[in-house]
Order: C-alpha cells, then structure tokens, then sequence
C-alpha cells in the first residue's frame, strides 16, 4: 500500500470492538492512512524509521516561499491545482497540502505544516504560500530558494528577514508574474541524484 501510495512507510488506522475477531464478525474498519505517522518507539526504532522514509544521505529541499493576501492565495490554490501532477513537487497553500497530485487536508501552524509538507519522502521541490501573519509565527525553514511578495504584505523589516534566508526576492504584482514564476519552478528538472547538499 506505500508503494502505491508512494511513501515508504505508513500507518493504518484500525478500529474494532475486538481485536480477536475477523473485522467481517464485529465490524472492524481502517479509519485513516498517516502518511507521517506517530508512533511510541525508541529512539533506535525512530532513527531506522527516519533513514527508511527519509534515506541516509542528507539533502537540502528547493523551497519557494509566496507571500500572497488571501484573494491570490485562493487564486494561487487553484492553480497549483490544476497543475499540481508534477513528479517530486509538494505544495501547501493555507491548510492545503498536495504531493504529486494527492492533496489533503491539514491543520496546525505554518511551521508544523510546511514540516509535514517537507518529511513527505516524494518531495524534491517545494512551494510555500501563506499569508503575511502566517510567516510571522515562524517557518522551519533556514534558507528558501526564492520568496515572491505581494505589494504591501510586508514590512521593510520582515523584507530584509527574507533577503537574508533566500536565494532571490521578487515583488510580484499581477497573479500573471506569479505565475510565471511558480510555471518555471514547477517544470524544473529535479532528479533525485542531483538533489542540493546542504550549505
């Protein structure tokens, strides 16, 4: 189920009124697929399960951050979308996180979600969209290949935060500019053994 899924680990959800039965006799059912699962381990267990889904060699993710008001965030969701069957691409837009065209539902802050976004072992590139609050509670992120900015979202301050971490700044003042930009990281040939080390 993983392989097909694409993952290389994850945990099945089951509940029943008996263990001990066929789910058949009693009603048993999975519940949920956790592409990242939480499990009680040791920190041993934990570590073999890290480099079985995440591989032992480190590797820094390309991450595109946009920094749009909430009508482009709409807008930038539906367009990631449309598009969004691109091999090794992840993209989270507002509670929306997606991976080669699987999207679901997630929850929690900006930095929880852009961690599950990048733990997903499929991911090679990966686009951020948020709104200015949702950065100022903190990414987990140290450097950011690129970060486009909607006019007005952000102050100087936090424009001279983001000219530190990223590779390249943009304004962007038309969803067409943002677009295009989102068009060419998108398309981006990524393949696995060219993956960027860390700096």
């Amino acid at each position: 189920m993983a392989r097909t899924l694409g993952l290389r680990m994850l945990g099945l959800d089951y509940i029943t009124p008996d263990i001990s039965q066929p789910w058949q006799a009693v009603g048993g059912c999975f519940i949920e697929i956790n592409a990242v699962p939480a499990l009680d381990v040791s920190r041993e267990q934990l570590l073999q399960m890290g480099l079985a889904a995440l591989g032992a060699e480190p590797a820094a993710i390309p991450v595109l951050l946009l920094v749009l008001p909430e009508a482009q965030r709409v807008a930038c969701a539906d367009w990631l979308a449309a598009r969004s069957a691109r091999p090794a691409l992840g993209w989270l837009c507002g509670e929306q996180l997606s991976v080669n065209a699987a999207a679901w539902p997630v929850t929690g802050s900006l930095a929880q979600r852009v961690a599950m976004l990048l733990r997903h072992q499929c991911v090679e590139r990966a686009l951020v969209v948020c709104s200015a609050a949702e950065l100022r509670e903190g990414l987990p992120l140290s450097a950011l290949t690129g970060a486009l900015i909607w006019p007005g979202e952000l102050d100087e301050a936090w424009q001279q935060v983001l000219t530190r971490h990223a590779e390249a700044l943009h304004t962007v003042r038309s969803p067409a500019q943002w677009q295009a930009i989102l068009q060419s990281f998108c398309e981006f040939p990524h393949a696995p053994d060219q993956r960027p080390v860390p700096r």
